[in-house]
């Protein structure tokens, strides 16, 4: 859709929002507590929206488009840093590249690409402090799919982390179900709408749906890769980063060239 061209952005006060197909109700009331009103296809096609809000991406040409006071709640690439398995795997790839400037950044792992990893040294160091009056490192692990901290725990064993994993995997799946379900009654709706005037309808097709992205995929090969659930998971042990000269922290491991990128942190 066409945004209206000129520096025209509102009339008599008024700032319009544009809404993409599924956005939670709590933004939209946002938005109307605070004066404003949502875009009509229709009738404002020619005067054009203030702000789009939307939950999935914005094709490329959407910004190109835009025009100078148009507003996109999304950036284009955001998901290279927002992402924490991404953004681990970038911190990887500068800390190699500039060295100590990022050593700031916790050692990390990503699951299940380095799980053979990290189950080598979760296990040898239990060895370690086995016979040790210390306790062994701690690690935090975060679900790279998961937000407002959610599925987020600390762990010092393999055991553990596989338990709990299993434990955020399950979580996950709910997830899946839910949204699945949820877009299943939308197409429904709509479904029983289009009805009303022709005998097609649009309903039943988020039912084969609900089945297929509930389901629940465990990694092959090795030992560690059919125990840890295949989602993306990030996990960091921390402690590992040192403070450099000028205050901040530097991993042990810093001045070894690593060539693994990291999203299981040890920081």
């Amino acid at each position: 859709m066409r945004s209206s061209g000129g520096r025209r952005r509102k009339k008599n006060g008024e700032k319009i929002v544009r809404f993409g197909e599924i956005v939670e109700s709590s933004v939209r009331q946002y938005f109307k507590d605070r004066g404003w009103r949502v875009w009509n296809e229709k009738t404002d096609e020619d005067r054009g929206w203030h702000l789009w809000w939307k939950t999935k991406r914005f094709p490329i040409f959407v910004y190109e488009n835009s025009k100078a006071f148009q507003y996109l709640n999304k950036l284009d690439g955001q998901k290279c840093v927002t992402s924490k398995d991404l953004l681990a795997k970038n911190m990887e790839k500068m800390r190699s590249k500039f060295g100590s400037s990022y050593a700031f950044v916790p050692k990390t792992w990503v699951l299940p690409t380095q799980a053979n990893e990290i189950e080598t040294l979760l296990l040898s160091e239990e060895k370690k402090y086995k016979l040790s009056s210390k306790a062994s490192p701690l690690y935090i692990c975060k679900p790279a799919r998961l937000s407002r901290g959610r599925g987020i725990f600390l762990f010092r064993s393999y055991d553990e982390l596989q338990s709990k994993l299993l434990e955020n995997q399950k979580l996950l799946e709910k997830e899946k179900a839910e949204k699945a379900l949820a877009k299943a009654k939308r197409l429904e709706r709509k479904g029983s709408v289009r009805r009303l005037g022709s005998k097609t309808g649009a309903a039943g097709s988020g039912g084969s749906r609900l089945g297929r992205r509930s389901s629940s995929i465990i990694g092959k090969g090795s030992s560690a890769a059919k125990k840890v659930p295949r989602t993306t998971t990030t996990v960091t042990k921390t402690g590992s980063a040192k403070k450099t000269a000028d205050g901040r922290r530097k991993d042990k491991g810093d001045n070894k060239k690593s060539g693994n990128p990291a999203s299981l942190e040890n920081g």
